[in-house]
């Protein structure tokens, strides 16, 4: 059985560097030829840690699913960064070195038909869907919040009308 927090830290690796975590290595940058292709990862800003208490995150798990069940509606059909990301980590086990895992996972990659800016497109596209999915959860968070404080002021009201009631 899979433990939801190492899901979620791998959906979370896809798009997020960690504090201390390297870029990934330019899968042409020891290349010989003269085509030199820009950093294949796009660079998004950490998770602030000040601000979640021990610097981690928890993550109920009937939230972890939804967000992969998000992810998965929403797969991009072919060869796109998910399937990058997963060719990156199975070479892991096969292949020690992180630049030649790059490159060997972009090769593969170009053989399919993908480019470096359809590995970007596809990876911007995910964090859409998970930006998306943030932004229904916080919607849905303050729905929440106000009703249950709209609901705890009417109980306070009831229970003054009571009190005043009682005092007559």
């Amino acid at each position: 059985m899979v433990n939801n927090n190492d899901l979620f830290k791998k959906i979370k690796s896809i798009f997020i560097l960690e504090d201390g975590a390297q870029p990934a290595a330019d899968p042409s940058a020891t290349s010989s030829t003269s085509q030199q292709e820009p950093e294949l990862e796009p660079k998004v800003s950490s998770v602030d840690s000040s601000k979640v208490e021990g610097g981690k995150v928890e993550m109920d798990p009937k939230y972890t699913d939804f967000i992969l069940k998000s992810l998965e509606n929403n797969n991009l059909e072919g060869f796109d960064y998910f399937e990058f990301k997963s060719s990156l980590k199975s070479l892991a086990n096969v292949i020690p070195d992180e630049t030649l895992r790059y490159k060997s996972a972009f090769e593969m990659a170009k053989t399919m038909g993908v480019n470096k800016e359809k590995l970007l497109e596809s990876a911007e596209y995910y964090l859409k869907v998970l930006s998306d999915v943030e932004s229904g959860f916080s919607t849905e968070l303050n729905n929440r919040k106000k009703t249950q404080i709209d609901a705890r002021n009417s109980e306070f009201k009831q229970l003054e009308q009571q009190i005043a009631d009682k005092k007559r």
